[in-house]
């Protein structure tokens, strides 16, 4: 019985600190629009516009945490996505730009309190010209490991 506590708790505290953000209920600026959102299907948000993802981090601990975006773009005019990233008010990397095409993770450090955080992701560099090109970005998946 006391090996099955143990194993209990430490499974536990393994665990303290991976947060992987819901996706599927974060709310997306503009509102009420087509062309962003979340994609059950393919399991990710998606960007045909300049616009925003805000998702909430439940924090049980407050320090320090690794965020990691898995996200993927379709560049345009030789130029990938870029986004800013923001926790609460605070800007973490402002026009990051994705280095590649394909699904990547994109790690990134910052300061959280215990309870809920938003964790918001602005696009900021979309541009389309209808037959010619259209540049998109797409994110997999936003998880938190605390440091």
């Amino acid at each position: 019985m006391s090996f099955l506590l143990v194993l209990a708790s430490l499974v536990t505290f393994g665990t303290v600190g991976d947060i992987k953000l819901d996706l599927k209920a974060a709310k997306f600026e503009p509102s009420g629009n087509d062309l962003l959102g979340y994609n059950e299907g393919d399991e990710k948000a998606f960007f045909y516009i300049n616009g925003s993802l805000t998702a909430t981090a439940k924090v049980a601990e407050e320090g320090e945490y690794t965020i990691t975006i898995n996200a993927a773009c379709t560049a345009a005019l030789k130029e990938n996505a870029k986004f800013t990233l923001y926790v609460g008010d605070k800007v973490i990397s402002k026009d990051f730009l994705l280095t590649t095409e394909d699904q990547k993770d994109y790690t990134f450090t910052a300061k959280f309190k215990a309870g809920d955080t938003p964790v918001k992701l602005d696009y900021t560099n979309d541009v389309y010209k209808d037959g010619e090109y259209d540049r998109n970005f797409y994110v997999h998946s936003v998880t938190l490991k605390k440091k």
